[in-house]
């Protein structure tokens, strides 16, 4: 993926929403079974995000 801060933020943000919505979806079904969910995000780039106010 090729992302902003800004837009990282916001997916972030929606997949722990969609989380939240099946955190307790399951209840009363005795074919529920508790899963872990994990969302891990890191950069494959390290150089630093350039500041806004910089030119170019």
């Amino acid at each position: 993926m090729l992302v902003t801060p800004e837009q990282l933020q916001q997916m972030q943000q929606e997949i722990g929403d969609v989380l939240a919505r099946y955190r307790h979806r399951g209840d009363g079904d005795p074919r529920a079974r508790t899963v872990a969910a994990y969302t891990v995000y890191f950069p494959r780039d390290l150089e630093p995000v350039p500041d806004e106010t910089e030119p170019g």
